[in-house]
């Protein structure tokens, strides 16, 4: 009987620590549902298209996080042209806003097989998009 309870005990102790090692790792993942961009947390993206009355806006909410993710990662794996630019009007307009209510705005011009995109506030910088960039906001947009 000694036998038993000892080797239930020891049953025991290890579950526990298998359950404490399992939920010291789950804590440490990052929250796959929280975008940031420089340093604020995104809680949603607005994209207004320019050049079509019928369907004037697209909004994503943090229920589309991965929308949000590829808009982000759009912005920062754009590359920075050289120079100062002068460019016609976008097709688009993505409205980044923040969890604490501040808003920062970008200009989109993407088709098919390019893309460029500038912040509202350096108008005179544009910054080119990769490929799969191109072709994941296409999803997302058209």
């Amino acid at each position: 009987m000694t036998f038993h309870r000892y080797t239930l005990f020891s049953v025991l102790i290890f579950t526990f620590a298998l359950i404490g090692c399992s939920e010291s790792q789950r804590n440490e993942q990052p929250n796959a549902s929280i975008v940031t961009l420089d340093g604020r947390t995104i809680s949603s993206v607005l994209v207004t298209i320019t050049n079509n009355v019928n369907k004037p806006q697209i909004y994503y909410t943090s229920e589309n996080i991965i929308a949000i993710q590829t808009f982000v990662a759009a912005i920062k794996g754009a590359n920075r042209m050289p120079g100062i630019v002068n460019v016609s009007h976008s097709d688009y307009v993505v409205s980044l806003n923040f969890e604490d209510e501040s808003t920062e705005q970008y200009f989109l011009w993407l088709d098919s097989d390019s893309g460029s995109i500038m912040n509202r506030a350096d108008t005179h910088t544009l910054y080119t998009l990769p490929l799969h960039a191109i072709e994941e906001l296409n999803e997302y947009i058209k």
